[in-house]
């Protein structure tokens, strides 16, 4: 459920997922003080795609997507003071498992059996969308690849999906105030080598 919003952005409100995680997940708000949704058209901010899935979306270019309400990873290098030498390196890249926030539909009956399987999914891709000269524009993508379904918990007409990947690409879109595009960046971390490529 919400909890107290004082320590986070405005944007976003914070969801505890249910269960034994103690994770808290953003969301996006509907709306806020200075917008009333009362069209009910809007761009969603965040989508996702999971692969050897079925979307149910209905924006062009997007029809195989699911429109995301949150979403929350984590990604680290745990650095240890007794290490061997003054650069304090550690061994290993880690990531949290990642956290969707979704709309309940067809989806759910696949990851429900890809955990009771333990199957793996070959990817999830996170896009964040805006509008951009009349026209939707991904501004940022973050891709995971080789995905293990962990867990799915249930909260009304929302489901709460979890997975974790072996490997993680983030790009981001740059566009100046015109809508020009001004190329991208990107970053991707592969979880079982501990190799980081960027761009």
């Amino acid at each position: 459920m919400p909890i107290d919003q004082t320590t986070f952005l405005d944007q976003y409100e914070l969801l505890e997922c249910p269960g034994a995680n103690g994770v808290l997940i953003p969301v996006v708000k509907r709306t806020d003080g200075f917008e009333e949704d009362t069209t009910g058209v809007r761009v969603p901010d965040w989508m996702v795609l999971i692969e050897q899935s079925d979307g149910q979306s209905t924006l062009k270019g997007y029809e195989k997507h699911i429109e995301l309400f949150g979403w929350y990873c984590e990604s680290s290098r745990h650095v240890k003071g007794d290490s061997s030498n003054h650069l304090y390196t550690s061994g290993t890249l880690w990531h949290s498992d990642v956290f969707l926030v979704m709309q309940n539909g067809k989806h759910n009956h696949n990851i429900n059996k890809w955990i009771a399987a333990g199957d793996i999914t070959t990817g999830v891709t996170i896009v964040r969308l805006s509008r951009v000269n009349d026209a939707i524009q991904p501004l940022q993508q973050l891709r995971f690849e080789i995905c293990h379904w962990a867990g799915m918990h249930a909260y009304l007409d929302w489901s709460i999906a979890r997975f974790t990947a072996c490997r993680r690409s983030n790009t981001v879109f740059a566009f100046d105030q015109g809508g020009k595009s001004k190329g991208q960046t990107s970053c991707t971390t592969n979880y079982v080598d501990n190799t980081v490529v960027a761009k």
